[in-house]
């Protein structure tokens, strides 16, 4: 093949190469898929269903979660101080009262001793009394309370317990569903702090039941410039009452039990505070 033949050859094979090119650029150019541009996703403010029966059902899945998913070994040694218990009318163990300052000899037996106090009421009441309750300041004594309490329950109780059953419903994890909602519904529009120590848990044997009342005092928390126009003080109380094992939820009350106004609070604001928790499903009617 002489030099002239070389060179159409080449510019054949340039050409062809070049019409590939061109006629690929035509036929898929417009077939591109063009991505959009990643977006930042928008921020869902989560809401929360303040009926009653999303209370209950909170509640209840509280109750179910096993001993170790609850606070109760960290609860009991502050609350056992704020704890009262009764048999019906029959006093059983009373946790404010100010003489269990000398239970012991020194504030670590004088916890230990509350929490004994505590027990061994609780058993008395659901007649499910041990051996092991007698010991129980024994394993307490020292260091971490809450550990070895949590000790304690792990290697003398199961979640079967009716002791147990009535204690799940006596710690901070348990409240928290109603504190939450009551939040929502009141605090958004009208803010308001809880009232430090100002916390009650009373435990009483009715009839063949046992309620488990808790019972907090809040202030509402507003400018000094609104005080004089808005500062209200609340007492409410979260009821709950069990079968005599402890199984069975039977029924949940949140009442107001008493609210106060600065004497220079006007009446319409006074109504329309008063209205804002009686829009509140979960708790009873308030009236001033």
């Amino acid at each position: 093949m002489d030099s002239a033949q070389l060179c159409i050859s080449a510019l054949g094979t340039v050409v062809v190469v070049f019409g590939s090119l061109w006629v690929f650029k035509k036929v898929f150019a417009s077939q591109v898929v063009t991505l959009p541009a990643p977006t930042r996703p928008k921020y869902v403010i989560p809401v929360i269903d303040c009926s009653r029966a999303s209370l209950e059902e909170d509640m209840e899945n509280t109750r179910a979660r096993p001993i170790v998913k609850l606070p109760i070994s960290v609860d009991l040694p502050r609350l056992a101080r704020k704890t009262i218990i009764y048999d019906g009318d029959s006093l059983l163990f009373d946790g404010t009262d100010p003489a269990n300052e000398h239970l012991g000899s020194n504030e670590a037996e004088n916890r230990t001793k509350l929490i004994q106090g505590v027990w061994s009421s609780v058993a008395k009441l659901v007649d499910e009394e041990r051996e092991c309750i007698g010991d129980l300041c024994d394993a307490l004594r020292g260091g971490d309370v809450a550990a070895q309490l949590g000790n304690f329950m792990g290697n003398n109780y199961t979640d079967d317990s009716r002791v147990i059953r009535i204690l799940k419903v006596c710690n901070q994890s348990l409240l928290a569903p109603t504190v939450v909602r009551m939040k929502e519904s009141i605090g958004i529009k009208y803010p308001y702090k809880d009232q430090r120590g100002q916390w009650i848990i009373v435990i009483r044997k009715e009839h063949e039941n046992i309620t488990v009342t808790h019972t907090k005092k809040e202030q509402s928390w507003e400018s000094l410039s609104d005080f004089a126009l808005q500062h209200f003080e609340y007492t409410w109380s979260l009821r709950i009452e069990l079968d005599i094992t402890g199984e069975n939820l039977l029924s949940v009350t949140v009442t107001i039990d008493d609210i106060q106004f600065e004497d220079t609070v006007p009446h319409e604001t006074r109504n329309k505070i008063v209205a804002c928790f009686n829009a509140v499903e979960f708790i009873e009617p308030v009236q001033l």
